[in-house]
């Protein structure tokens, strides 16, 4: 089982949450090696206009690069799954928000269970790295990839992000597999998407809203096409932007949901 979702928020920014009070729930989850501290400010903002949110930690992440080596595909799902089923005994409706390869959390999510609409942020489904099939075959020889530098262009918040560690490189191949898998899984994806990617993300190719636009089979598709963000855009130069255009989407939805 998942970790539980703890109730209320605390000072520590790594630490999962639900708060918030209202008719419809916003479930919120991050990326690989990432952690809650990327959603949280967006998390809080969405609290506030009257949704209960989850603002989720996938299962070995934010816990030591030992937890998350042992961690997979299947253990990041039951992270959401749990989190969704949590939400929708106490709420009307559920919108989900995933950023990275939380996105393709929440497109896995919107096929399986019934959401009320998709905010997906920079997932990828395809990565310019050609080494990335390989990884089966150098688990042997090399446990961890090297550190690298947030993906944040603002100065002050990358001064902000959190250490976490080494990717390890089992993880990285369970990534691909869902990534993979989730492609595959597009056509049945039928509810509204927000879909926001960078111009500059250094990490997930800008193509890769187009790919995802193309392959859904949702009769709503809003794309939004930012311009001077790295990959976590959540946290970067047009964070305001993406907390404006999230929140606008899942009120209209949750008004539109809650029509009778």
């Amino acid at each position: 089982m998942a970790e539980p979702m703890p109730t209320g928020v605390t000072e520590d920014r790594l630490a999962p949450f639900v708060t918030g009070a209202g008719k419809s729930a916003v479930l919120l989850a991050h990326g690989f090696t990432g952690t809650p501290h990327d959603l949280r400010d967006l998390a809080l903002h969405l609290a506030q206009q009257g949704f209960v949110v989850a603002n989720v930690r996938l299962a070995g992440h934010a816990q030591g690069e030992a937890r998350l080596a042992a961690s997979r595909w299947p253990d990041w799902w039951e992270s959401v799954v749990d989190a969704y089923v949590a939400l929708r005994s106490r709420s009307d409706h559920v919108i989900v928000c995933g950023f990275s390869m939380g996105g393709l959390l929440c497109l896995k999510l919107a096929v399986h269970y019934p959401v009320v609409g998709a905010a997906i942020l920079a997932a990828p489904l395809f990565l310019r790295q050609p080494l990335l099939p390989l990884l089966p075959l150098f688990r042997p020889l090399r446990q961890f990839k090297g550190k690298t530098a947030p993906s944040v262009y603002d100065p002050g918040a990358r001064a902000l992000q959190p250490d976490v560690g080494r990717s390890p490189l089992s993880g990285l191949s369970s990534f691909r597999e869902l990534m993979l898998q989730v492609d595959r899984l597009l056509p049945q994806v039928t509810c509204p998407l927000l879909l926001i990617y960078s111009r500059k993300d250094r990490v997930v190719p800008f193509a890769n809203m187009a790919r995802l636009e193309a392959r859904v089979k949702s009769a709503s598709v809003r794309t939004v096409a930012l311009a001077r963000s790295n990959h976590i855009l959540t946290r970067d130069y047009e964070r305001d932007e993406v907390r404006r255009v999230v929140t606008d989407f899942a009120v209209e939805l949750a008004a539109t949901a809650e029509r009778p």
